[in-house]
């Protein structure tokens, strides 16, 4: 197949860099330190092996060692994907590749850029992605939070164990507090950011703890993406498995959960208090629909009308 791109695939790991670029009919391979010497050095032999093609990068997202090669990249001009590491593997194994190394994830990497519909994310800033770390922080700690004041109160428990989850409860809200203190004193940098916070709360049925989180997952900008395409991001639109005779019921799955879980307490809010959606859940239910279809209808409708609020960049307004 004739290229009009090289396609240079990362396969990233703490240490270490494996690269693999497909020029025409050519593929070349190399390894590099993770680190900025090694960004700057891949770089160099990426340009070195396009012959003059410009390069179309990309990397599978492992936790937070891509990074800062990432942002390396962007910064010298070149752009770089960031893919989910189990549609990489998928590819793999339809191509009938059963191996898995480093050098084998780099080539299939570099193989999914020749899918059409592999399209190039908007970079996220430092500042961006110190306000999902905070944010991701700070619903972890609210996790733990809930699971020992669940715990606290068991019958029978030893005073002392009981005694060291009530310091415990302290010290989750303190350090709750702090961290919602930080992350709102940082969005308060970037005008854009802030913006879209404040326009976030306007929405019925969004509190500042999820505008926060939507705030802190989606892209800064998301101009030509559509609602709906956000609602199957966060993991709640439904997907459908027909073959045949065979019918099975929709049902969700994937997407962020820190963005799906940040709406599921929020849509069950608004199913009981906002007439639109209560109206909504109400009609679901009378039509045989389970609780969790119903909830999971009203989240979708309340995470696509916070997209489309972040989407225009524009508070929220009823209609009349």
């Amino acid at each position: 197949m004739s290229r009009l791109l090289a396609l240079l695939g990362i396969d990233v790991s703490m240490k270490s860099l494996v690269a693999c670029i497909l020029v025409g009919d050519k593929t070349h391979r190399s390894s590099f330190n993770n680190g900025a010497e090694g960004h700057a050095e891949l770089l160099a032999w990426a340009s070195s092996k396009a012959e003059g093609l410009g390069i179309r990068a990309a990397v599978e997202a492992t936790g937070s060692h891509h990074k800062e090669l990432v942002r390396y990249l962007d910064e010298h001009g070149q752009g770089c994907l960031v893919l989910n590491p189990r549609q990489a593997r998928d590819l793999a194994k339809g191509l009938g590749i059963s191996s898995k190394t480093d050098k084998v994830d780099a080539q299939v990497i570099a193989q999914m850029l020749e899918v059409s519909k592999v399209r190039s994310q908007v970079p996220r800033t430092k500042l961006h992605d110190d306000l999902r770390d905070i944010s991701r922080q700070v619903q972890e700690l609210t996790a733990l939070l809930g699971r020992t004041k669940n715990r606290v109160n068991t019958p029978a428990r030893c005073k002392l164990a009981r005694d060291a989850d009530e310091r415990l409860i302290r010290f989750f809200g303190k350090e709750i507090r702090k961290l919602e203190a930080k992350w709102l004193a940082l969005v308060g940098k970037c005008e854009t950011l802030k913006a879209k916070y404040e326009h976030q709360i306007t929405i019925p049925g969004i509190g500042p703890k999820t505008a926060r989180v939507v705030v802190s997952e989606l892209p800064e900008n998301l101009e030509g993406f559509k609602s709906k395409q956000v609602a199957c991001y966060a993991g709640v639109s439904p997907c459908t498995k027909e073959s045949g005779s065979l019918k099975e019921a929709a049902h969700i799955h994937g997407g962020n959960p820190h963005l799906r879980n940040a709406f599921f307490m929020p849509s069950l809010s608004a199913s009981a208090r906002i007439p639109e959606f209560k109206n909504l859940y109400a009609r679901l239910r009378s039509k045989g629909r389970t609780h969790k279809q119903a909830a999971t209808a009203v989240m979708h409708k309340l995470i696509r009308r916070s997209a489309a609020v972040h989407i225009r960049h524009q508070p929220w307004l009823e209609k009349s």
